[in-house]
């Protein structure tokens, strides 16, 4: 949905010349992707975006477990010289089989337009392996109407639990393969045709990191080089990235977005030394997981030791679910399962372990009879704090009986970044930390 349009025709040609670098909208890249999540990451993952975001990008991507909801977005580009609004939407059709549909506008003050529809589909083709295709309808004007039937089609491919990864993406994109643009009085024009390959790292408590090439197949065509990283801080993502062109020069990204329920608002920036400044807005939402439906797995997690214990986090997923399911395994190839207290939980205390023995953890999440895949999974080893943690740990604590909170958490930060590795340390500091920030004592 991103496509630039090459006209020869020569009524329009003086107009396109004139236009051509505020016209560039289906020449892709992070200035001109309609979905602000990806533009902030410098347009490097719309090979490879998952979810309803998909349904602009790669529509492989749609088939992801979290592919059911809408997304809707914003902006302007080019130093504010064209507007776009976009739309669109996805739903799980039975256990693996997705639909969506998308519509989009881009538009100048002078008149020009660029419109697209389009219908998608997405399905796993194997485990692991995913496949989409779009169909569109393209209606532009540059000075004469014009419209064009186009498709896309891509696949994904992901490697998971994987060099301390949660996952890792392989992404193939084609868009506008052979198509053709017919103007009013029957002449035509190609449409370019695009090739995008990309890889996205997601690590398990590191940063997203993803890159991608895209190929312009006609002749004379360029090619675009684009590199992006996000990092969670709980609900809040940043995102930068930076993109490459061939021909025009390089564009630098930075976003965000913050994850409200089941919504996620998202911000992007790019700037350009020719066609300058662009702002998206835009904002999803993850319809809430029902019975029979995909469920995301959960992500980051993390294990903390404790004296026969162990102490769980992780991010929650997106929609309404009914809770989470803690798996533990020992080393005798025995898995118990436990189910946390509620969907809000995002930690999980792990008892009745025992000291210098290694444990596999992984969590699940789950809504009525179904549940989601298998976070990756993470080796806890129980032990006891060093003396001189323990010390502090305990004199931070009789300062929490007194009502000392301020006193305790800061009594705890003296140990330093080695506390944050015990299951009672970290325990303790978030609690402080929810204390002290709802107001509560001193």
């Amino acid at each position: 949905m991103k496509k630039r349009v090459f006209l020869q025709r020569a009524a329009v040609l003086p107009l396109i010349l004139f236009t051509a670098p505020v016209m560039a909208y289906f020449s892709g890249g992070a200035i001109n992707n309609i979905d602000p999540a990806v533009s902030g990451m410098g347009a490097s993952t719309a090979v490879s975006a998952e979810g309803v975001g998909a349904v602009f990008n790669n529509p492989a991507g749609l088939a992801s477990c979290e592919g059911e909801g809408f997304i809707g977005a914003y902006g302007s580009l080019v130093n504010h010289k064209r507007q776009f609004w976009a739309f669109g939407a996805s739903l799980g059709i039975l256990r693996s089989f997705t639909v969506a549909a998308g519509a989009s506008s881009v538009f100048s003050e002078t008149g020009s337009r660029e419109n697209v529809y389009s219908v998608s589909a997405a399905a796993p083709l194997f485990r692991d392996l995913y496949a989409g295709l779009s169909v569109k309808l393209l209606d532009v004007l540059y000075g004469a109407p014009a419209r064009a039937l186009s498709a896309d089609a891509g696949i994904i491919y992901y490697i998971k639990d994987f060099l301390a990864a949660e996952k890792i993406g392989f992404a193939l994109f084609i868009s506008d393969p052979a198509s053709r643009l017919r103007f009013e009085g029957g002449a035509e024009d190609d449409i370019g045709t695009k090739l995008d390959a990309g890889i996205n790292y997601k690590g398990a408590v590191t940063a997203a990191v993803s890159a991608s090439l895209r190929f312009d197949l006609n002749v004379n065509g360029g090619t675009q080089v684009m590199a992006g990283v996000e990092k969670e801080f709980g609900p809040v993502a940043a995102r930068c990235g930076a993109v490459f062109y061939e021909s025009i020069g390089p564009s630098v990204t930075a976003g965000a977005g913050l994850k409200a329920g089941g919504f996620i608002i998202d911000y992007a920036f790019m700037t350009h030394e020719k066609m300058g400044q662009s702002h998206k807005m835009g904002i999803r939402f993850v319809l809430p997981g029902k019975p029979g439906k995909r469920l995301p797995p959960p992500s980051a997690l993390k294990a903390h030791p404790g004296d026969g214990s162990a102490y769980i986090k992780w991010n929650s997923v997106y929609g309404s679910i009914d809770g989470f399911r803690v798996y533990v395994g020992d080393d005798k190839g025995t898995e118990t399962f436990t189910d946390t207290a509620g969907a809000d939980e995002a930690g999980f205390l792990i008892r009745g372990l025992e000291n210098g023995l290694v444990y596999e953890v992984r969590i699940t999440a789950f809504s009525g009879g179904e549940e989601s895949e298998g976070s990756i999974k993470v080796r806890v080893e129980p032990a006891k704090m060093p003396e001189d943690i323990n010390r502090v740990y305990k004199s931070a604590r009789v300062l929490y009986i007194k009502g000392s909170y301020a006193d305790a958490l800061k009594r705890l930060e003296s140990a330093g970044r080695g506390a944050d590795k015990y299951a009672e340390t970290v325990m303790l500091k978030e609690r402080l930390k929810k204390i002290i920030s709802a107001g509560v004592g001193k």
